[in-house]
């Protein structure tokens, strides 16, 4: 496989600019190419994956191979394996559900163009996050999804909405301090931020063998995780934020946003701690 998943990346964005300088004064067009965009990801990405000649190696993982360095920063670099390749699948196919049903759901708002952008950007900043290959990408791209999920909450501008944006920001930012705080205990801990260096690091040892400082930045991390996806015990910001957004925003926030700050950071930190090696 030759095709740079930067491109999952970066076209959404460029579509997210496009959008606000030709959607002003024609409306269709924001929804003609948010659709078009994910569905022409969805599609390529669909054929990369189930595509015969691509299948063995997929299915047989991709560990250290097709790493690309953005904005020429050693620390900062994107890599592709499995679990990145299901989880982009997943990204595009629920974003392009929702924008989908938001075509005929925003017909009389008025700037129905910011919200396909803010779409396109989350889906950016969501391929970010399972494409990092280090915790300063994973980092600066979870901040930017919550920053984009703020603005789709808001985005019904009337008190509930504006009420449960500023209860989303309070309970969810205390999460990415204690992220933020456990990345940096790993740093001085490991002199990294690299994954791929950090799993050499700890394969050898099991969980319970693991350095304490490490143990508790992948405690840090857990929590911070399971609060910014909303997981029990620290759910109390999603009642009221499904309630006080559109529908497609809801939508859009449960089927794929939480699971890519829950679930999918919590089976990567498992995996690179080998938290199912308890020997």
């Amino acid at each position: 496989m030759t095709v740079s998943l930067l491109a999952y990346l970066l076209i959404p964005l460029f579509s997210a600019v496009l959008i606000q300088f030709i959607s002003r004064n024609k409306k269709n067009f924001a929804d003609i190419i948010g659709n078009i965009t994910l569905f022409a990801g969805l599609l390529n990405i669909t054929y990369l994956i189930f595509n015969p000649s691509n299948f063995k190696t997929i299915v047989g993982g991709i560990s250290r191979s097709y790493i690309y360095p953005i904005a020429k920063l050693s620390i900062s670099h994107i890599a592709q394996d499995t679990l990145t390749l299901v989880m982009i699948l997943m990204i595009y196919l629920v974003a392009f559900a929702v924008s989908s049903f938001s075509s005929g759901f925003f017909t009389k708002e008025k700037n129905h163009h910011h919200f396909h952008s803010l779409i396109l950007i989350s889906v950016s900043a969501m391929c970010g996050i399972v494409m990092a290959g280090d915790f300063f990408t994973l980092y600066i791209f979870m901040e930017a999804l919550a920053i984009t999920s703020l603005a789709l909450i808001a985005f019904d501008n009337n008190e509930k909405g504006l009420k449960s944006a500023i209860k989303y920001f309070f309970l969810t930012f205390p999460a990415s301090l204690l992220i933020l705080f456990a990345i940096a205990i790993l740093l001085f801990t490991t002199g990294t931020f690299s994954f791929a260096t950090m799993t050499e690091m700890t394969k050898p040892l099991s969980a319970r063998n693991l350095p304490f400082p490490v143990l508790i930045a992948a405690g840090f991390l857990l929590v911070g995780f399971l609060i910014k996806s909303g997981i029990f015990p620290f759910h109390a910001w999603k009642v009221d934020v499904y309630e006080g957004t559109y529908s497609p925003v809801s939508a859009f926030l449960s089927g794929i946003v939480t699971k890519v700050f829950g679930l999918y950071a919590i089976i990567k930190i498992t995996i690179l701690f080998n938290f199912f090696d308890l020997k």
